[in-house]
């Protein structure tokens, strides 16, 4: 209808028309293309519930697993 309104010399309608398909066009946008957001994620720390001898039984578990050999758990100073 803009287009015809501009053909046709009508400029105070083909500005209307103009306009309006402008605002249509805008509030339509957000569904003909994708939006990217972030998306944050948390990941539970599977040591921060561990006592400090279940962390040293998990680390010389590991060593085991590749082929170490670690100490009994040490003396810890606090």
């Amino acid at each position: 209808m803009a287009e015809a309104a501009w053909k046709n010399q009508d400029e105070h309608r083909a500005t209307d028309y103009t306009m309006k398909a402008s605002d249509i066009a805008a509030k339509l946008i957000g569904y003909e293309s994708p939006k990217l957001d972030s998306v944050t994620v948390h990941r539970a720390d599977p040591y921060a519930e561990m006592t400090e001898h279940q962390l040293w039984d998990e680390l010389r578990q590991r060593a085991r697993d590749i082929g170490l050999v670690m100490p009994e758990t040490p003396v810890l100073i606090e």
